[in-house]
């Protein structure tokens, strides 16, 4: 995206060292996007000021490393436009963390299902997928479990699938209850790949995970979150929707993301079709996705 302030602020200082005006060496420290949009948008006029500005720059006893940095800017201006954007864009590194009990009952409330294959090419597009983990909880006594056929067809179709054993226990009214929060799991994961990824994006609303999205941002990670405040009550939890650099509604997703309800009546009524896709089927219960 076109950040005008810093393009502003690079043609000025370029016009600036035209003029015999002293440039300050920040190109070094400034941020990535900072820099691909400066080079998006600095035209052939301006490669007169470029040289001055170089010229300016190794006059002055500046330190080694902003000297080669504001080369380096120098020399791209002789490079073609795509050459350019090719050397300063590398895409943006992204990991998915989808929590399955949570986004399974978020989209369940909206009345839509999820197209895992087309979720998967909507965040390819985006950046370089580095991962995508999806975590739910199997019921192991169980013969047949209904989340199974979903968990083997993610295996095999590109995401990293992470899974526990559900508890069973009684609680004080005498109700049979089953447990399978996966939150520490997710949360480990996420710490270790945080060196590796520019963006999270982060497929819960558990205001549990607050601290991890904090503890991401520290490291420099961009987090996204995704799940709705189109429900009543809202499934995201308002304290990690705060945190968040960045909320979106899955209500904005449902056309690039979600299945079509014919083509779900169609798989029904022919079960020998290949399914490249499945919708979710009913996740343990768990306590995460009603926070």
């Amino acid at each position: 995206m076109h950040n005008d302030a810093a393009f502003d602020r690079r043609r000025a200082a370029l016009a600036g060292a035209e003029a015999g005006t002293p440039v300050e060496p920040s190109w070094q420290d400034a941020p990535r996007r900072h820099k691909v949009a400066i080079v998006e948008n600095l035209g052939a006029a301006y490669l007169p000021a470029a040289r001055r500005a170089a010229a300016h720059f190794f006059r002055r006893a500046v330190a080694p490393r902003a000297r080669s940095s504001i080369y380096a800017f120098v020399e791209f201006q002789f490079l073609s436009n795509h050459e350019m954007i090719e050397t300063m864009s590398d895409p943006e590194r992204i990991a998915l963390f989808i929590d399955g009990a949570n986004l399974y009952a978020s989209a369940k409330s909206l009345g839509f299902d999820i197209d895992y294959k087309r979720l998967l090419k909507e965040f390819q597009a985006k950046g370089r997928l580095v991962r995508a983990y999806y975590y739910t909880a199997l019921v192991d006594d169980q013969e047949y479990s209904s989340i199974r056929p979903l968990v083997d067809w993610l295996d095999y179709n590109g995401y990293s699938v992470v899974t526990k054993p559900t508890k069973e226990f009684v609680d004080s009214a005498g109700r049979r209850k089953v447990k399978g929060n996966m939150d520490i799991e997710l949360a480990v994961t996420a710490m270790e790949m945080a060196p590796h990824i520019d963006q999270m994006v982060l497929f819960s609303g558990d205001g549990d995970f607050r601290s991890l999205v904090e503890a991401m941002q520290r490291q420099g990670v961009r987090v996204s979150v995704v799940s709705t405040v189109a429900t009543q009550p809202p499934m995201v939890a308002d304290e990690l929707r705060r945190q968040a650099d960045e909320f979106v509604d899955l209500t904005q997703l449902m056309a690039r993301i979600g299945r079509d309800p014919g083509e779900r009546a169609a798989r029904a009524s022919d079960p020998r079709r290949n399914q490249g896709s499945f919708a979710p089927n009913p996740q343990p219960a768990d306590d995460a996705a009603r926070d």
